[in-house]
């Protein structure tokens, strides 16, 4: 991402909010979305390059993000700006619904990474067996060998591009037969995971920027900014 980025070092950041669930940034190309992943502050604050964005260039966010380029904000940072440069017009959308995409049979079983509650319900109607993944439901993908992994289609949070597990999770996804990175901060690039086996990617395309900046601003998360977004899958075509 930080690569692909150079080519719109010119473009203009017009607007940039770190809000509690989630970050948005606005630049001349669109607006992107990234989940703001801080568990504990170590001081008042959050970002030492506040103030530094806004009115500058993508090239100039790069330099700054490339200093700290593994922290947890300058990814956050760098993924919102990445999103913000998708040119929706030129994307082969497959539908809107992930999960129906997927096609899971009734013995699959499918590992959701992450919890992502309103498709709880459509996955265990379609398969047998459905295993969640995340620390608040008590266990993570680190504590799961590869060898015990023996899901065959996998729901992975885009949150994991942020928190350094995606690596790890699409190689123990590797003999799975369809794996769907899903989420806001979701970039919508098939050339990103052409080596990761991932085959859809679901995102959002954000429609109306100010009630999304608002809800951002005020701490809301999907629950409410979805209503103004529209819901795009993307076939990778890595796996058929």
């Amino acid at each position: 991402m930080f690569e692909k980025l150079k080519k719109f070092k010119n473009v203009k950041i017009k607007k940039l909010v770190i809000g509690l669930g989630y970050t948005a940034a606005l630049t001349e190309s669109g607006l992107g979305l990234s989940y703001t992943l801080i568990s504990r502050k170590e001081s008042c604050t959050v970002n030492p390059s506040a103030g530094s964005f806004a009115g500058r260039t993508i090239e100039d966010a790069l330099e700054i993000i490339h200093r700290d380029i593994h922290g947890i904000i300058n990814k956050t940072l760098l993924i919102a700006l990445f999103n913000s440069t998708i040119d929706f017009g030129s994307l082969k959308s497959a539908g809107c619904d992930a999960v129906e995409l997927m096609d899971l049979k009734r013995q699959d079983e499918v590992y959701m990474i992450g919890y992502f509650e309103p498709l709880v319900d459509s996955i265990k109607t379609r398969c047998a067996s459905l295993k969640i993944i995340e620390e608040r439901h008590g266990t993570t993908t680190g504590r799961i060998e590869a060898e015990e992994w023996k899901s065959d289609a996998n729901i992975i949070t885009s949150t994991s591009l942020i928190n350094g597990t995606f690596e790890d999770i699409a190689k123990k996804c590797e003999k799975s037969r369809v794996n769907c990175l899903m989420g806001p901060s979701t970039p919508l690039d098939t050339d990103l995971f052409k080596e990761h086996n991932i085959t859809f990617l679901a995102g959002l395309k954000p429609l109306n920027y100010d009630r999304i900046f608002e809800i951002v601003s005020e701490g809301g998360g999907t629950k409410l900014f979805n209503k103004h977004c529209e819901k795009i899958v993307v076939k990778c075509g890595v796996t058929d």
